[in-house]
């Protein structure tokens, strides 16, 4: 069965050797063991509330992200190249493009 990940690019370190190495953010036990200010959960009952989980490469097909579906290979080319958006932040053209061609008076 196919398995696609959704991430932005700027997200992946590929300098890290394995998935083991990635620092996951715990969040508060509170969101799982309440609704508001109501416990949802038995008294003395305790809870791991990892802000993501971290998949094996092997198991990944693709990845969805904000350069577009990109397979394993492709994910090194595109974590290195510049973004897209940073290159047509500036949708004016300069003013040697402007008047290139332009004959001089």
């Amino acid at each position: 069965m196919p398995f696609y990940v959704a991430a932005p690019v700027s997200t992946f370190d590929l300098e890290l050797a394995t998935g083991a190495d990635i620092p996951i953010e715990e969040r508060d036990p509170r969101e799982i063991l309440f609704i508001g200010e109501y416990r949802v959960a038995p008294d003395g009952a305790e809870a791991l509330n990892p802000a993501f989980d971290v998949t094996p490469a092997a198991l990944v097909t693709g990845y969805i992200t904000d350069r577009g579906i990109l397979t394993a290979a492709d994910l090194a080319g595109a974590v290195a190249a510049p973004s897209t958006a940073a290159k047509t932040a500036d949708p004016k053209p300069s003013r040697k493009a402007r008047t290139k061609g332009k004959a001089k008076k």
